[in-house]
């Protein structure tokens, strides 16, 4: 499990909430919810990224898989998307990502949220359906992945970049 998040070295942290998508396993929708994510107040930027909590949305406990998914807006500007899924094979699919591409089934919950140009994330604010791209894209990598992975108990290995 590789992680994308550094673990912020400073003596006095400022939380935050960044909007973000979760589509949860027991929803019908992505929702738009504030995702804790902790800051240096001084020197918040790429260089010392925040660390976004996805653990207090999805639970600890289970492994948590992060990939970065890059989009093209109409204009053709990338836009980077992170994306932070749990799968739980013993549950039901997820409705919410049936929604999104009916033809693939994943079984757990996944949050979104964007990446920004200064800030290692930000709020998705307008890009919400750009965000949901960004899951249906990641959901075409990952699944066959997912699924291979379990028929044949070898590791999962998800890629950090899509």
């Amino acid at each position: 499990m590789s992680s994308h998040r550094v673990a912020l070295k400073c003596k006095e942290p400022v939380t935050i909430n960044v909007k973000g998508v979760h589509y949860s396993r027991f929803g019908y929708r992505g929702t738009k919810i504030g995702i804790p994510t902790s800051l240096d107040p001084r020197r918040d930027s790429l260089a010392v990224p925040r660390f976004p909590s996805f653990e207090a949305v999805l639970g600890a406990g289970i492994e948590l898989h992060e990939t970065w998914v890059i989009c093209y807006d109409g204009m053709g500007v990338e836009h980077r998307f992170l994306i932070a899924a749990q799968y739980r094979p013993n549950m039901t699919i997820n409705r919410a990502l049936k929604r999104i591409e009916p033809g693939l089934n994943w079984k757990g919950d996944l949050l979104v949220m964007r990446g920004g140009n200064m800030k290692f994330v930000v709020n998705v604010g307008k890009y919400a359906e750009l965000a949901r791209e960004a899951v249906r894209k990641y959901l075409i990598e990952v699944v066959p992945t997912v699924e291979a992975a379990i028929q044949n108990n070898i590791p999962l290995d998800i890629p950090l970049v899509i």
